[in-house]
């Protein structure tokens, strides 16, 4: 079982969160990568996606949101500590 610090978990967390908003803040993110919270209670880690509801915008605004989810995703997917084991 692979096991990660939860300041070393949180620190990259972090860091994808803020590249993926680069101009957004504390938590008016309008894409972020979250955990189910089972990593508090032992359970590996599995990052999600989540996403704020925008209502109707323009199509270019559409396509713009499109490609920030679709870079999220592919990030989740990816991250590192995936499967890990949250020590604290």
């Amino acid at each position: 079982m692979k096991t990660v610090s939860y300041r070393e978990f949180d620190l990259a967390l972090g860091d994808l969160n803020r590249q993926l908003n680069p101009d957004q803040q504390g938590f008016t993110r309008d894409v972020s990568l979250e955990t189910d919270g089972g990593h508090l209670f032992g359970q590996p880690v599995s990052l999600k996606v989540n996403w704020c509801c925008k209502g109707a915008v323009a199509p270019e605004e559409a396509e713009a949101f499109a490609a920030k989810l679709a870079a999220a995703v592919e990030v989740a997917r990816t991250f590192k500590y995936n499967g890990y084991v949250v020590t604290y």
